[in-house]
């Protein structure tokens, strides 16, 4: 019998190309080599050896890390660019209000209901005041530093 092996969240499925490397991995791997190299032949003149091979590392490693880098399902470009959006460009206090549809649906007909009831003269005046307990006052946050508003 055949059996095949099969990803259990599809999403998470990677081509592999080259010894179990995907493209992306592949691609960063030969320009991390290639800037590695680079940096070598071009700093040992000038520096040494040893400090030629330290620059190497250090001038490789981010493009060898933006090939295996994956966060949440994010590469590195995406992880960045979410990054400066949330600390940078939308910073500050988000507030969030919550609106009860069903209170005020039902507080618009009782204040409908109310308002005929008072002009046909069926309820005493006291109750359609403005500190009556049937007339209910529905406070929300405003947008600007969390005040309250009536």
């Amino acid at each position: 019998m055949m059996e095949i092996k099969v990803c259990k969240d599809v999403r998470q499925y990677r081509e592999s190309i080259v010894m179990g490397l995907t493209l992306r991995q592949v691609i960063c791997s030969v320009g991390a080599i290639v800037v590695a190299v680079g940096l070598f032949f071009g700093l040992k003149t000038i520096l040494g050896i040893e400090i030629a091979s330290w620059a190497c590392i250090v001038g490789a490693s981010p493009i060898a890390i933006a090939g295996f880098f994956n966060y949440n399902s994010l590469t590195i470009e995406k992880f960045v660019k979410e990054l400066i959006k949330t600390n940078f460009l939308r910073n500050g206090v988000r507030l969030w209000v919550g609106e009860n549809y069903y209170y005020n649906l039902w507080r618009n007909i009782n204040d409908k209901n109310t308002k005929k009831q008072y002009a046909k003269r069926e309820i005493p005046k006291w109750l359609a005041t403005k500190n009556s307990p049937r007339k209910h006052t529905n406070k929300t946050f405003s947008f600007k530093r969390g005040t309250r508003t009536p």
